[in-house]
């Protein structure tokens, strides 16, 4: 018999704000299990805890652990991509992630987790976030998904043609 993939679960929020920019975070490398993530971007969000078993419940708790953002009671936010990746310590998270739309007056206040933070379009993070660049597959479905036309303007801006699967950061 195959041996069984053994995965932590991560619920990941990307907070949208009305102008389209959302909410990146800078890794301080103070946590521990994070030193080699010290400097790389990532949306608030995080693993689940032992006994816990509402998705939605664990990620209000990172939100609000992270950033301050109190999701509203009973809401139900959008999955928009679900992904297996190993992270640096070699271990599976399987990853779901969640479209947050905020209000523009939302301000995070950060954890120990994080030193800084930026209101950003996806697309200019593409390719930097984790080391392994594996939530830029998150932001090119993301893109897909709310904002399709982006690619076109990318290639607009490149003297060569850019396609969704070869992204020009800007």
């Amino acid at each position: 018999m195959p041996e069984m993939l053994t995965a932590f679960i991560a619920n990941k929020g990307l907070l949208v704000r009305p102008d389209g920019k959302c909410l990146f975070m800078r890794d301080s490398g103070k946590m521990p299990g994070h030193a080699g993530t010290a400097g790389l971007w990532d949306m608030p969000g995080g693993r689940m805890d032992i006994g816990e078993t509402d998705m939605v419940k664990t990620l209000a708790r990172e939100l609000s652990e992270e950033v301050g953002y109190e999701l509203p009671e009973g809401s139900t936010p959008e999955v928009f991509s679900i992904m297996t990746w190993k992270n640096m310590s070699d271990l599976w998270i399987c990853g779901h992630f969640y479209r947050i739309d905020v209000d523009q007056r939302f301000s995070p206040t950060l954890s120990d987790e994080h030193d800084e933070f930026i209101w950003e379009f996806p697309h200019k993070m593409i390719n930097k976030t984790d080391s392994s660049n594996a939530f830029s597959c998150v932001w090119k479905e993301y893109i897909d998904k709310y904002s399709p036309d982006v690619w076109q303007e990318i290639s607009s801006q490149s003297s060569t043609p850019v396609s969704k699967d070869e992204p020009v950061l800007g």
